[in-house]
């Protein structure tokens, strides 16, 4: 099975996995290899104007889903960016449906791309054909959407068989909800890949600065993170600090002190700082 086949025109895939492991660099090789192979047109949605710029001739930006003409592929990274779950019900939220349930009609494959699928909306995980997934994390296969839950578990599995001298990023684990079918599928880079591309939500056009995480959620819990940080924890707040890094190491083992206390800031929304005092109290006789 190839690509072509696997995402026929129409069609409609979220794709989903861990940070760095390669989504977007996986939208963009589909969404030019695809449109190629069917005769469509190849459009990006919701790429920042100011990176335009790094897209090939043959790919065209454009900052809403209802500028895409028929017969087209339609990558949307960070999908949640505009289609996030907390807020699916504005009327904006509203077109966007309408617009993707149309796509069918419209000849339009929809890729969408996103961390995990608790950012987007149930129905659109209801629309969706194919499951997409880079290697995800642990513990996205143990907190992703319920309706999902046993996919991720299913693609983490199947990415701990990878041979040991082949990149991961090389790989996603596929599943067609239409057939049944999953399996592991090889991908490479599209030849216009770039770092700058990759990291085209993350900075600040006119200064050149990284900005903070663009994810409304993932960011609120880090800001309340640091503010709590400012202050020493409460006997209740040490219980639930015992209780995320038990839960974060299990599904994290072997991780960092950096990367325990990233994903516990950004998924409980409690400092990394105070890992140290669970520790401390932990070792204190």
């Amino acid at each position: 099975m190839d690509w072509a086949d696997l995402l026929p025109l129409p069609s409609c895939a979220v794709l989903t996995g861990f940070r760095g492991q390669g989504k977007s660099a996986l939208g963009y090789y589909l969404l030019d290899g695809l449109a190629e192979a069917q005769g469509a047109t190849a459009y990006v949605v919701g790429l920042p104007r100011e990176r335009w710029g790094l897209l090939p001739d043959t790919i065209h930006a454009v900052e809403t889903l209802g500028a895409v003409p028929r017969r087209a592929v339609v990558f949307l990274d960070e999908a949640s960016l505009t289609m996030h779950a907390r807020e699916w019900g504005d009327r904006s939220h509203v077109q966007m449906d309408k617009l993707m349930s149309l796509s069918r009609q419209r000849d339009q494959t929809l890729i969408l791309a996103t961390h995990h699928t608790r950012k987007l909306d149930v129905s659109l995980i209801t629309d969706t054909g194919l499951l997409l997934c880079k290697k995800p994390s642990k513990l996205q296969s143990r907190l992703d959407r319920p309706e999902v839950r046993s996919f991720i578990m299913e693609a983490w599995e199947a990415f701990q068989k990878v041979p040991k001298d082949r990149d991961s990023r090389e790989f996603t684990y596929c599943f067609n909800f239409l057939t049944d079918w999953a399996g592991l599928m090889e991908n490479a880079l599209p030849y216009f890949w770039s770092e700058d591309l990759s990291r085209a939500f993350g900075f600040d056009a006119e200064e050149g600065a990284q900005m903070e995480p663009q994810d409304p959620i993932r960011a609120s819990r880090v800001r309340t993170a640091r503010g709590l940080a400012l202050r020493e924890p409460r006997p209740e707040e040490l219980e639930r600090m015992r209780a995320a890094l038990l839960a974060t190491q299990m599904a994290l083992p072997g991780a960092t002190p950096e990367t325990l206390r990233t994903t516990i800031e950004e998924t409980y929304g409690l400092p990394g700082a105070w890992i140290q005092k669970v520790e401390e109290e932990a070792g204190s006789p």
